[in-house]
């Protein structure tokens, strides 16, 4: 299903098609279900719009993710899978439309939300001179309520 469609005869193929694909899964964590109302998607997205320049990258987004669901962008380069998850993690500033993640605008949500919402970069490579557990400790510490280390290094290793 086609999510950055556009009527323009003239529209780029590259950026008029995105596939987004959806599927349930089995259960909503908890931290999800403590956080939402049972009706309330996890993240809604109406008439979502972007450009750069005169280039309209996202022409009218409307999209739900339902709690406990996954979703994957699908598309080729410069559709708008980017900038959309940038709009979503509130790194970017739409153009228009409304987005929801979590109950808040990401555009003006706090650090309260942002410590809610992980986010797994295009590219990165952990630390080269830190083992595995120290890398775990330095990431937990960007977030204010971070499990402890110890307990967690223990269930995992």
């Amino acid at each position: 299903m086609p999510i950055a469609e556009s009527n323009d005869p003239g529209a780029d193929d590259v950026t008029a098609h995105v596939a987004v694909t959806t599927r349930a899964h089995a259960a909503a964590p908890a931290s999800v279900t403590s956080i939402l109302p049972d009706s309330q998607p996890a993240i809604r997205v109406r008439e979502l719009r972007h450009s750069y320049g005169g280039r309209e990258a996202l022409r009218g987004i409307d999209l739900d993710v339902a709690r406990g669901e996954i979703l994957a962008f699908l598309g080729p380069n410069g559709a708008g899978k980017t900038t959309t998850v940038e709009i979503l993690e509130g790194f970017r500033r739409r153009r228009g439309g409304e987005v929801s993640v979590l109950g808040e605008d990401p555009e003006r949500a706090g650090p309260a939300w942002r410590a809610r919402v992980g986010v797994v970069l295009q590219s990165s490579q952990p630390e080269r001179m830190l083992t595995v557990r120290e890398c775990v400790s330095l990431y937990a510490g960007y977030y204010p309520a971070p499990l402890d280390v110890d307990t967690w290094w223990t269930w995992w290793a």
